[in-house]
């Protein structure tokens, strides 16, 4: 890391030996006693370790300097759409042992006018007629982009509004709204964001979104459209709230029933992470894989075709892949594919330099689902986990990348 060239290795290591929010594998397993906190680490794999650095040497700005903008997109399925675990790692990165407090809320999708669950901490509000699309549906007829899903309206009295909890949630206020878009002739404007002071407006054709700079900071936003005889609709793919000041910002990208195969549908998925340009990239995925007819050879493949279209536009991204936790089909049975998906997972990372965190491993291995469901984590589905289970998950996560962080320090 050439930063460490400039300062001492011991004070970088003293800086970040102090304690953060989150409980440690070991002191979680004082309640958990099966957890696997040996297994709690990330493996690299290739050039990952190479390409870790400029995300670590993000977090040394944020940290000396206070400059700097660490910028994490998670990708999954359901886990990662109700947004339980990335809120968690939201606070964590966040929190009063950090310097890096302050950032984005990042790129949110109005999941609750597609009729599905909406995340606990923004809430949607929506008038007029809208249609929408999943990744996770084979159409091959609707663009979608970067969340996997879009929005889609000819009514011209739609709008969309955004707006934060009063309490009890990491919030973010915003100078700068994003709206990824379709475009076209036949494409409305979208013609204000209401209860704001836009400064100024700007939609970029070529990567189909639009952009208004605000004069003031604000929590919330209503968008509203042109429409007149020469239109027909407008998609929305994602909204992301920006401020520009130094931060974290960590975008929870998850679609629920998504497999491996749902973002390779995502057309302008190329486009719109040029536009995020990312730090890290977390992939999450497995689950919903296995609870098919799962072939692990074909699960590789997709997985390979997936890492390869995000390296062609941003060839030096790390990626971290993590394993799914072990599950019951049916509430009853073991899922025999899982250890397969887990070894797939690992060929993966192995042949596209790619990162690893086996939450497979540290959750507790095969028969792990039934521990945790004893000591009330698991949800009633035996697959999902509930609150305080994605909160164990992301402090896990967290503590496994701040480790691995301070050993490249160290070496």
């Amino acid at each position: 890391m050439n930063l460490i060239k400039h300062i001492g290795i011991a004070c970088v290591f003293a800086l970040f030996a102090k304690p953060v929010a989150a409980q440690t594998c070991e002191q979680h397993k004082s309640t958990y006693p099966f957890l696997r906190c040996r297994e709690n680490k990330i493996q690299h794999y290739g050039r990952s370790f190479d390409m870790f650095n400029s995300f670590y040497e993000t977090i040394l700005n944020l940290q000396l300097y206070g400059t700097g903008r660490l910028n994490i997109l998670h990708f999954g399925d359901s886990h990662i759409q109700a947004d339980l675990l990335p809120h968690r790692m939201r606070q964590l990165l966040r929190s009063e042992q950090t310097a890096w407090s302050s950032g984005d809320r990042g790129l949110i999708f109005p999941y609750a006018v597609a009729r599905s669950n909406n995340p606990h901490n923004y809430i949607v509000d929506h008038s007029g007629e809208w249609t929408s699309v999943s990744s996770t549906v084979s159409l091959g007829i609707s663009d979608l982009g970067i969340t996997g899903m879009s929005i889609t309206t000819s009514d011209p009295t739609a709008t969309l509004k955004i707006s934060q909890p009063e309490t009890g949630y990491v919030t973010s206020t915003f100078t700068r709204v994003r709206v990824f878009r379709s475009t076209g002739r036949n494409t409305p404007r979208i013609r204000r964001v209401q209860n704001a002071n836009v400064m100024h407006k700007t939609t970029n054709e070529v990567f189909g979104y639009t952009v208004f700079l605000l004069r003031e900071p604000m929590d919330n936003l209503t968008l509203a459209f042109d429409f007149d005889r020469r239109t027909q609709e407008i998609s929305i793919y994602g909204i992301s709230l920006e401020s520009g000041n130094p931060g974290s910002t960590y975008s929870a990208l998850g679609v629920n029933g998504a497999d491996v195969k749902a973002l390779l549908r995502s057309n302008l998925l190329g486009k719109q992470l040029l536009v995020m340009n990312p730090s890290l990239i977390i992939l999450s995925y497995g689950t919903n894989d296995v609870f098919k007819d799962f072939n692990a050879s074909e699960f590789e493949t997709n997985y390979t075709l997936l890492i390869r279209r995000i390296r062609s536009v941003l060839p030096n991204v790390p990626i971290l892949l993590t394993t799914p936790g072990d599950a019951l089909r049916g509430r009853t049975q073991p899922i025999e594919e899982l250890p397969q998906a887990v070894n797939a997972i690992y060929n993966v990372a192995r042949a596209n330099d790619c990162a690893v965190w086996n939450f497979y491993a540290v959750r507790g291995g095969r028969g792990s689902i039934n521990d945790w469901s004893g000591a009330d984590l698991v949800a009633a589905d035996k697959l999902h986990l509930v609150r305080r289970g994605y909160e164990l998950q992301a402090d896990l996560l967290f503590q496994s990348l701040v480790q691995n962080y301070l050993n490249t320090i160290k070496h």
